[in-house]
């Protein structure tokens, strides 16, 4: 089952690096879902959502139903704005968030072929002999992502306080980034039920 969830998170940064156009800088896998120092100015994040029982989990046991999401942060730099034009920042980068989040929301929603790349990830490291993968060959992803649930608003991504780079000379901006999430839930994997002993 945590399988089909890191399946479904390199499915996610593929089909958003493919369909968005972006280089590998742009969009990773992050544990966290923060902004990398390396980040270049749009860059979106993609994070685990949650993992819990579905509807026939408890029901069945002969079946594992587990519902997967995975949350999506879109980032914008903003280390190029002047300290006095801070105020304004949300207002005038909000819009350059709106338009990615909006195809990212419109790419995932309801979306069957992320879920067929999230299966084609985990059968093509069948037979490499780990246990756990094999354990789910049986696995299908039988619905998508149907409900996506964004952050009220947009919010400022703030500079470590103590980075030790930013120690000498004046304090700079602390603004590093607009940010906004949204976290894709729904997606249903099931798989038959086998014991297995790790590799």
């Amino acid at each position: 089952m945590f399988i089909a969830e890191a399946a479904l998170l390199q499915a996610v940064r593929d089909k958003i690096v493919t369909d968005l156009a972006l280089d590998d800088m742009q969009c990773q896998v992050e544990m966290d879902g923060m902004l990398p120092d390396y980040a270049p100015k749009l860059f979106i994040a993609v994070s685990p959502g949650g993992v819990g029982p579905g509807p026939r989990h408890k029901s069945s046991g002969g079946a594992i139903d587990i519902l997967i999401g995975v949350k999506v942060t879109v980032y914008n730099r903003v280390a190029e704005v002047a300290r006095d034009k801070r105020r304004s920042t949300f207002i005038q980068l909000l819009s350059g968030l709106a338009p990615t989040l909006e195809r990212v929301t419109r790419l995932l929603d309801y979306d069957y072929a992320v879920l067929a790349d999230a299966l084609t990830l985990i059968a093509d490291e069948l037979g490499g002999g780990s246990a756990a993968i094999e354990a789910n060959e049986t696995g299908k992803f039988l619905e998508p992502f149907r409900q996506f649930n964004p952050e009220l608003s947009a919010r400022m991504v703030f500079r470590d306080p103590y980075d030790a780079a930013n120690m000498a000379g004046p304090p700079a901006d602390p603004i590093v980034a607009v940010a906004r999430s949204v976290t894709f839930t729904g997606a249903r994997y099931m798989q038959v039920r086998a014991t297995w002993a790790p590799s």
